[in-house]
């Protein structure tokens, strides 16, 4: 329509200096070049995204037939820990605590990115006390499910997801000195965060809450 405009400008205009047109199409060339290059870049990156996640659903371990019970799946997404009840228990633990802390973090402020990798081990030991009630519930309701191709795949990705990080840093704590490098370390390959922080003593009595009161 812009090109269109410009022609009908063209035929009838006169009295418009043709080098004010060339400069309108030449700005309006570079316009659509922008446009296209990042059309593009965005094409791009979603087909990287879902190769991906098509890579990575590749390696999410798959049970003989569905629906698989919970226990099943901490053996096949834990098969290191088959026989170490106690730690399969304590990493499910840290996941479901990371994830509500995910969501009531994103709660609070519908601009906030701050996520559990952002917190430091200080603040999420308040948090993880605060929550742990409901954390306790809530992996005590998933120890009683059983799943169907779809939700343990999307459960599996994103646990995976999180052990993977999770790992990283205890791996990294180890060979430090200081244990906070490590963390510190994993929170700035994430891309510092600069907006305003969410408030911890508001998030703590949001994680202290029961489900049934909140």
């Amino acid at each position: 329509m812009e090109l269109a405009h410009l022609a009908a400008r063209l035929a009838r205009g006169k009295k418009i200096d043709p080098s004010q047109l060339v400069d309108e199409a030449w700005q309006l060339y570079l316009a659509s070049c922008r446009k296209i290059k990042g059309d593009y870049l965005d094409a791009q990156c979603i087909l990287q995204e879902a190769a991906a996640r098509a890579a990575e659903a590749k390696l999410i371990p798959r049970p003989e037939s569905y629906p698989v019970s919970f226990q099943n799946v901490e053996f096949l997404l834990l098969p290191k820990l088959k026989g170490r009840t106690a730690e399969r228990a304590a990493l499910f633990r840290e996941y479901f605590f990371a994830e509500l802390v995910n969501r009531q973090t994103s709660s609070m402020d519908g601009d906030c990115d701050f996520s559990y990798w952002d917190y430091t081990p200080p603040e999420l030991d308040e948090l993880r006390e605060a929550a742990q009630e409901r954390v306790a519930e809530e992996l005590a309701t998933t120890q009683r499910r059983f799943y169907d191709a779809g939700t343990y795949v999307s459960f599996a990705a994103s646990f995976l997801k999180w052990h993977r990080s999770w790992t990283d840093i205890r791996n990294s704590e180890a060979k430090a000195s200081n244990a906070k490098r490590g963390w510190e370390k994993r929170r700035k390959s994430r891309t510092a965060k600069t907006g305003p922080r969410p408030n911890l003593a508001q998030l703590k009595e949001i994680l202290r809450k029961s489900k049934k009161g909140a």
